[in-house]
């Protein structure tokens, strides 16, 4: 057995904590914590401390929402806390909890609790998001030193994880990001601020610093402030789209029925959220200048991103408390809403009761009962239906036979304002049919489904046969409506459809070919750039670090250089 095949399988023996590593650090991350063991253990292997504190070499390397907490627990004895305390206060999972339901956020810890995370950030909505899943490494450079000089080490502070913190909360400094974690190597390594930021500069520019500083500090404390509330505080869309809504107002953006200007607002939203996207890092939040972005926040129909919120915070409040005290202002007017709504609904479930209860005792008419009740005669004929009992008809425009014709289109299942314009009768009419004819609205909606499959079923069925090689990416783009459908409705056809298909076999994509025309042309920019930056600077050696910054097409492959052997010897050569 080798070591890769030794640390595969699941190891669960306590480890000792060295005395210095038995706490934390003040605001440290689980994984600056498990890299400051795995440089103490003095481990070969990264996969080995992985096994040594989670239980498998797999586990527990993510350094945003790691997995194995369960088995870290157990490992540790429980002397750096407990699972759910593990997850709040040294992972990015707090980030969300506020923003998420419970029932996610059970659904979340039990992912990260488990040995792997699985689709842990496809559930937490990350992936849908339009921001992306990405949470870069962070650190401030007056940090590191400070640390350095108080604990021997620079480790990374959660505070500056956290998605929507660009600036150090304490020195007003621009965070620097690293790229290792990003790549497809980075992960299954233990690293420390120190490796990633070998200097103490900030990478940002200065004219971002002079510019935006101050509203991305507010945002910092804003954040900071957020992650301190107990799960699912804010997990409304709509009491956020409310306070939303009822801030932009109060900017004069809506007019005082409530109607948002849409043109102002974009263009307000535009004025303050360019000093942020000045810088590439915040890519993400171009999409609350658009107008469609800002709609769907106010709509209400679902939860965003936290950044999205976050930043809409900023801009409309001037601190958090005001925020929450509009928040909760919100809550407790939408509480007397749904007291109120509730209360209506129950008149009516006791009218309906009433209602039901006299029809089928035959003591009176339904016109009676609706006269009683001080109900419309079609709302209590539609009850009638529902206890088996048909109301009466006295028709002026509806005869027998325009009524026999109308029943049958429904029965064939078509559409009501179709029906209504060839019978010549109107919407309404069509409606009361299928609320006062018994099962009539039951037979209209199974044979509406009925048509729908077969037209469904016909469309795709006919994108298949005109492009019999193509795949099913490419077909699905031609019918997006109907393979929806069928996925809902009709997924087992669906996949003995697909899986009848003859595909015919893929041609090979000339990739080796591709990656030697890449190797030849990169090897080629490494020549020019190094014999640039020897005229620029003859009396100083040429280094990696300022090779990659001029030449970012290099540092996107530095962690498979392997696989360029072209690059890699005019590299040795140059910097050897």
């Amino acid at each position: 057995m080798t070591i890769f095949d030794s640390i595969n399988t699941p190891y669960q023996f306590p480890i000792l904590v060295p005395d210095h590593l038995g706490e934390w650090l003040p605001n440290e991350t689980l994984f600056s914590w498990c890299s400051r063991y795995h440089r103490q253990s003095a481990n070969g292997l990264a996969g080995v401390t992985r096994k040594q504190l989670f239980g498998h070499s797999k586990a527990g390397g993510a350094h945003d929402l790691p997995s194995g907490i369960d088995m870290f627990v157990s490992r540790t004895g429980g002397h750096l806390g407990y699972a759910f305390e593990l997850i709040q206060q040294h992972t990015l999972l707090g980030f969300y909890l506020p923003f998420r339901p419970k029932e996610r956020i059970n659904k979340a810890v039990n992912r990260m609790c488990g040995l792997s995370s699985g689709s842990l950030k496809y559930q937490l909505g990350l992936l849908t998001s339009g921001l992306g899943a990405d949470h870069p490494l962070k650190a401030c450079p007056v940090c590191m030193e400070h640390d350095e000089h108080q604990y021997g080490v620079a480790y990374w502070h959660l505070v500056h994880q956290l998605p929507t913190v660009f600036v150090c909360p304490e020195h007003d400094t621009f965070l620097n990001a690293s790229r290792i974690k990003r790549s497809r190597v980075g992960p299954s390594d233990w690293v420390l601020p120190r490796q990633c930021f070998p200097t103490q500069k900030s990478v940002r520019p200065e004219i971002i610093q002079i510019r935006s500083t101050g509203r991305l500090a507010r945002l910092a404390a804003m954040t900071i402030s957020m992650v301190t509330l107990p799960p699912s505080s804010l997990a409304d869309s709509k009491e956020l789209g409310l306070v939303l809504h009822r801030a932009l107002t109060e900017r004069g953006l809506a007019s005082k029925k409530g109607q948002i200007d849409w043109k102002k607002t974009v263009k307000a939203a535009s004025q303050h959220f360019d000093l942020y996207i000045a810088g590439q890092e915040f890519d993400c939040l171009r999409s609350l200048v658009t107008e469609s972005g800002l709609r769907y926040l106010l709509s209400g129909r679902s939860l965003s991103h936290p950044i999205r919120y976050m930043t809409m915070i900023e801009w409309l409040f001037s601190d958090w408390s005001d925020f929450l005290h509009s928040f909760r202002e919100c809550d407790s007017g939408q509480t007397v809403l749904n007291g109120a709504a509730t209360q209506r609904c129950s008149v009516i479930d006791s009218r309906k009761e009433e209602a039901i209860a006299a029809l089928q005792a035959s003591k009176e008419s339904i016109s009676a009962v609706a006269k009683r009740l001080g109900a419309d005669y079609s709302t209590v004929a539609g009850w009638a239906v529902e206890t088996g009992k048909e109301p009466k008809r006295r028709p002026k425009k509806l005869k027998s036979s325009l009524l026999r014709r109308l029943k049958k289109r429904l029965q064939e299942g078509d559409d009501k304002k179709k029906v209504a314009a060839d019978t010549g009768v109107s919407i309404c009419t069509v409606n009361r049919i299928l609320r006062t004819e018994t099962g009539m609205a039951e037979q209209w909606k199974h044979a509406q489904f009925l048509n729908h499959r077969s037209r469904s079923r016909a469309h795709w069925s006919a994108a298949v046969d005109k492009l019999p090689g193509a795949s099913i990416c490419l077909v699905r783009a031609l019918v997006k409506a109907d393979y929806a459908w069928l996925y809902r409705h009709d997924r087992l056809w669906l996949k003995e459809s697909i899986a009848a298909r003859k595909v015919k076999p893929k041609k090979g994509n000339h990739a080796p070919v591709r990656l030697h025309r890449y190797d030849a042309s990169l090897s080629h920019a490494v020549e020019l750039t190094a014999l640039r930056l020897s005229k620029e600077y003859p009396a100083t050696r040429l280094r990696w670090e300022e090779l990659i910054k001029v030449l970012p097409a290099l540092a996107k492959r530095q962690f498979d250089l392997h696989r360029f052997p072209l690059t890699l010897r005019v590299l040795e050569r140059i910097l050897g």
